[in-house]
């Protein structure tokens, strides 16, 4: 037992032992394969020496492994290490949850999440290495090339211009990245900031229009002078029907009508691609009546083609017009109109279009009916325009030039193609005057027949020079082509037809059509 001046010594003797005398006596000497730890503090007395021998006995013992008992207080001991840096750790603290001391081995187990921590430990080196398993980002890459580094375990996403980040939930382990300052339904254009900016919203039937150095605008476009316009009312497929109807747009607000036949095919040989008339809305059509251009097939306003009787495999393509239809004055009719039919059996058909009219004059119509003339399933499509009549004044109208049935090039080259028939080797001859100023734009070309060997390039020529407005078919293609992108605009005064182009030159024939307003 320990004594409080310093003649007095430790003993060795247990306290259970008679002491006797207090004799001088060496303090306890323990060994053992292990340091000491803070529950071996029964049956030793302070100054108790304990030496760490290890497993391996051929090593010798250091200054490290001997240990000395120096206090004993509610069954903890404590040890102190005689070797460099002597001292043991009793216990770790982390960031929560309070001191953790040892197991009943010494130890402290130090491990990581197993998520994104892991720690390895090197007993030869009495070292701990803790490192993420690669399920954390480093390194945040940015559009700009560079990159973004977490400070203290947070990295910021930020919004920019017209961006804007939120926690959801708050705080929550979702970030909403969304875009600020829009208006609905509004368009958006960017400023000299890099942000986005609406303008405000337009109303029905006005369009954007660019302004320089400034925001576009919405304007309502109208025509001067009260000018005509071609407007799309309606487009209908028929798979397999016997008749499309068109009861829309068929009002005083267009008294002729253009009509777009696309891959017209009908299921049985031999008949008329027609339309009847209705002035009750489609209640009843109107079925007797009618002439056509060609004798022999009267009572019907015939489209396709004089006497063309199309197969079953081929298609019918091309415009045609829809006169005086809802006037209440003269005669209803259709016009010689342009049309193809295409018959991959019978090689280098083409024959002109079909007109008519209905004997009974100032009916105003209110719906149309196209079918074939025996009413047999067909399928393709129709699409209708309506032609807005100028009202009066000295403004632009909007015109439809083109021709049909013609040969699209010559047996020399260039040649040229007038709008209003005729084909020449010289432009003059070919050229027709313009009346008026204007823009040609939206430009067809339907090729029904080509035996071309090489390209054919087609320009609009005007005075004698061909513009951007331009139309190339490949050698030996057949169908429509059209340049929608380019426009060229005239004055009165200026000769303008169509050249045609060719390396090698055969004989294509077809037909055309281009807008001018």
């Amino acid at each position: 037992m320990p004594f409080n001046n310093r003649n007095q010594r430790l003993n060795g003797f247990n306290p259970l032992a008679y002491v006797g005398d207090n004799a001088y006596q060496p303090p306890e000497f323990v060994t053992n394969s292990r340091a000491p730890t803070t529950y071996d503090s029964k049956n030793f007395e302070l100054g108790t020496l304990w030496l760490n021998r290890g497993i391996d006995l051929s090593i010798p013992p250091t200054s490290s492994d001997v240990w000395m008992l120096v206090s004993l207080i509610a069954n903890q001991a404590t040890w102190i290490n005689f070797g460099p840096g002597s001292g043991s750790v009793m216990t770790l603290t982390g960031n929560s949850g309070g001191a953790v001391g040892p197991d009943n081995v010494g130890n402290i187990n130090v491990v990581g999440d197993g998520v994104s921590i892991d720690i390895v430990g090197n007993p030869g080196t009495n070292t701990l290495t803790a490192s993420t398993t690669g399920l954390v980002a480093l390194e945040y890459d940015t559009d700009d090339g560079n990159f973004a580094i977490a400070v203290n375990g947070i990295l910021d996403v930020a919004g920019g211009l017209n961006i804007s980040t939120a926690s959801n939930p708050v705080p929550g382990n979702l970030i909403a990245i969304s875009v600020s300052g829009t208006t609905n339904h509004a368009v958006q254009v960017g400023n000299s900031t890099g942000s986005l900016t609406s303008i405000p919203n337009g109303t029905t039937g006005q369009v954007l229009t660019a302004q320089t150095g400034a925001d576009p605008i919405w304007t309502t476009i109208s025509v001067p002078g009260g000018g005509g316009a071609l407007v799309f009312i309606e487009s209908q497929t028929a798979s397999g029907v016997a008749e499309l109807n068109f009861t829309t747009g068929i009002t005083s607000t267009y008294n002729n009508y253009l009509v777009i036949l696309t891959n017209i095919q009908p299921t049985v040989a031999g008949k008329d691609f027609i339309v009847q008339l209705s002035t009750n809305g489609r209640a009843s059509y109107i079925t007797t009546g009618y002439k056509t251009s060609t004798a022999t097939t009267n009572g019907i306003i015939m489209l396709e083609a004089n006497g063309g009787n199309p197969s079953v495999t081929s298609f019918i393509n091309g415009p045609t017009y829809i006169l005086n239809a809802t006037s209440g004055a003269h005669y209803v009719a259709s016009s010689d109109s342009t049309m193809t039919i295409s018959d991959p059996a019978i090689p280098n058909i083409f024959v002109d279009g079909g007109a008519g009219f209905y004997t009974t004059p100032n009916i105003v119509v209110n719906a149309f009916k196209f079918l074939f003339q025996d009413a047999s399933n067909f399928s393709g499509t129709v699409s209708l325009y309506g032609y807005s009549e100028s009202s009066g004044g000295s403004g632009s109208n909007s015109d439809i030039l083109g021709n049909s049935s013609i040969s699209l090039n010559l047996t020399t080259s260039p040649t040229f193609i007038g709008f209003y028939g005729g084909i020449d080797a010289t432009v003059g001859s070919a050229s027709i005057v313009m009346p008026r100023s204007g823009t040609f734009s939206k430009w067809y070309i339907n090729v029904a027949t080509n035996t071309n060997t090489s390209t054919s390039d087609f320009a609009l020529n005007v005075n004698g020079v061909d513009t951007a407005l331009a139309i190339s078919v490949g050698a030996g293609a057949t169908g429509v082509f059209s340049d929608l992108t380019n426009t060229v605009s005239v004055s009165a005064g200026d000769l303008v037809c169509v050249s045609s182009t060719q390396a090698t030159v055969r004989t294509a024939r077809g037909s055309q059509t281009i807008l001018f307003t």
